[in-house]
């Protein structure tokens, strides 16, 4: 098959048909399959990959990405599905893909929202996750977002009045400025978002909530919160029929170890903890986090932060019920957010926390519009912002509309950069697959005892960086199942003075340990190592 044009974004039809061709070029390497269905009927695909090399799939590491917990960030996605088709197509012939093949299993599902993605791509609308009404049942008074002048974007209005707190800056035409305190006299506006507005009085223009507020990201037991509390939770965890797909997934494949969700925007490598500070989470973790993040900095030249210290506006309500709290904290599984694409950071503005960005200027943030619409200019033709256009609005008269174009330059990258941007990230996903542990055997050795006894000695160690339980929370919240090693007999023989199946604990990463049985009789015996999250090995021996 010829190569995916990831210089643009996918409907579902086309995402669709790109998983199909891909399974059906490649099944010694993937298979294609649906983790559930969406409210509207549409597959939520989930691509296994791995060689028929070895261990199968289900006996191995195995590594979790998926894209698109938000309707609009179909970067994600594009993300998901480049690193399918960069496993695929580079196999045998780049060292990194032939590994990850060979030795660990990944499930990549590119698109959660695929009835909300579908809304995005094909229509001016914006939407956070599903086109469902929530938690209204009909648009409430107030604006509602609409392309009124037809142009297939839903910019921003700005509309000139007295009491307006914006002006046009005196630096650049194109750039809305605040209104000084001071400022009486002069041509002043007021900036809303391109809308009509339900049962408008000609006077109060409200700002209501969407109609489609369901947020995907919100809707995980973990941290769970009520509406009231947190926005977008849903009725209850796991109540979207996508967000329990996900789940039922991951359970039903627990040798998940590690797992990449990505969004957009900010150029941030995210960790937990989401609710708290790093004195929270178990040091040795924390240790962990920083060397596999540092791994994720290298190949995307993004920074690694905490969630609540870093990328929360407000700390006193931490956004919760997110994918990176569930798998962490309630799975134990080492879990990374990315935020794809940084334009303030191409634009040459220097990179803050959410809450540093909220405490600046205003003279600051017009320098920082200023340095955006260079770079437009410089690297996008002016191409990224639409010009301020005289348009009459049925409701508000004499408007101008324009502003940043919101799907392909804000909220996801100009698509001639998409591949620019999602390949360092896809590196990333496969060096943390690597790193999961993977128990191998080292020796088996045979000692006869007397004439029908044998003492049958394994080395085993965990080959890879994490210990197999992967983290210690998995630990403190008792998930964490043991290493077991064990012998399958024929009939007629039996070990004597010990189990057939021995525990092992939990082995750090690359140790080693000992295991012995005494045997009586003779035959072919498989003796095998396992763990949940750090795969399977066995060999064959005879007595």
């Amino acid at each position: 098959m010829s190569k995916i044009d990831f210089t643009r974004f996918h409907t579902y039809a086309e995402l669709t048909t790109h998983l199909n061709e891909l399974a059906l070029a490649h099944p010694d390497l993937c298979s294609l399959h649906s983790a559930g269905t969406s409210p509207a009927g549409r597959e939520l695909w989930v691509m296994e990959l791995g060689s028929n090399k070895g261990t199968i799939r289900s006996k191995r590491p195995a590594y979790f990405i998926k894209g698109n917990h938000h309707a609009g960030e179909v970067t994600g996605c594009a993300a998901s599905l480049y690193t399918i088709w960069y496993l695929l197509t580079n196999y045998g012939v780049d060292s990194l893909c032939t590994r990850v093949l060979d030795e660990r299993t990944l499930y990549v599902m590119p698109r959660i929202t695929v009835d909300g993605s579908e809304v995005y791509l094909t229509s001016p609308k914006s939407l956070r996750s599903s086109p469902s009404s929530w938690p209204e049942a009909q648009l409430q008074d107030g604006m509602y977002f609409d392309d009124v002048d037809n142009n297939g974007h839903i910019l921003q209005m700005r509309l000139r009045h007295p009491m307006g707190d914006w002006k046009v800056s005196e630096r650049d035409l194109r750039l809305m400025a605040r209104r000084a305190p001071d400022e009486l006299i002069g041509e002043f506006y007021f900036i809303y978002p391109e809308a009509m507005i339900k049962n408008y009085d000609g006077y109060e223009v409200k700002m209501p909530r969407p109609l489609w507020s369901i947020d995907y990201n919100r809707n995980y037991p973990t941290n769970w919160k009520p509406d009231h509390r947190q926005h977008g939770a849903g009725d209850y965890p796991f109540s979207q029929p996508e967000i329990k797909a996900v789940a039922d997934w991951f359970i039903q494949h627990p040798n998940i170890g590690g797992s990449m969700s990505y969004h957009t925007t900010g150029g941030v490598i995210l960790r937990p903890m989401c609710t708290a500070e790093d004195s929270k989470v178990p040091k040795s973790d924390l240790q962990l986090y920083k060397v596999i993040g540092e791994m994720g900095t290298e190949e995307t030249g993004y920074p690694v932060v905490n969630v609540y210290r870093d990328f929360t506006y407000n700390p006193e309500r931490p956004e919760v019920g997110s994918y990176l709290e569930w798998v962490y904290e309630a799975l134990g599984v080492m879990g990374f957010e990315i935020e794809l694409w940084d334009m303030p950071k191409r634009a040459g503005i220097e990179k803050r926390g959410f809450r540093a960005n909220a405490e600046k200027t205003d003279k600051e943030r017009e320098e920082d519009g200023l340095k955006l619409l260079a770079w437009n200019d410089r690297e996008l033709g002016g191409e990224g912002f639409v010009n301020w256009r005289p348009f009459t609005h049925p409701q508000l008269g004499e408007v101008e509309i324009g502003g940043w174009l919101p799907k392909t330059v804000r909220q996801n990258i100009p698509p001639h950069l998409i591949e620019e941007e999602i390949k360092g990230n896809c590196i990333f996903t496969l060096r943390h697959a690597l790193a999961l542990p993977e128990m191998r055997i080292t020796t088996v050795t045979i000692e006869q005892q007397d004439t029908a006894t044998h003492l049958v000695s394994l080395g085993v160690v965990n080959a890879s960086y994490l210990p197999t339980n992967v983290t210690e929370m998995a630990l403190k919240i008792r998930v964490a199942k043991p290493v077991t090693a064990e012998l399958i007999l024929p009939e007629g023989m039996q070990v004597v003075g010990c189990k057939l199946k021995q525990e092992l604990g939990h082995l750090p990463g690359f140790a080693q340990r000992k295991v012995e049985w005494a045997v009586k009789g003779y035959g072919e015996v498989t003796v095998r190592v396992s763990g949940e999250k750090a795969g399977q090995a066995e060999r064959i021996i005879d007595l």
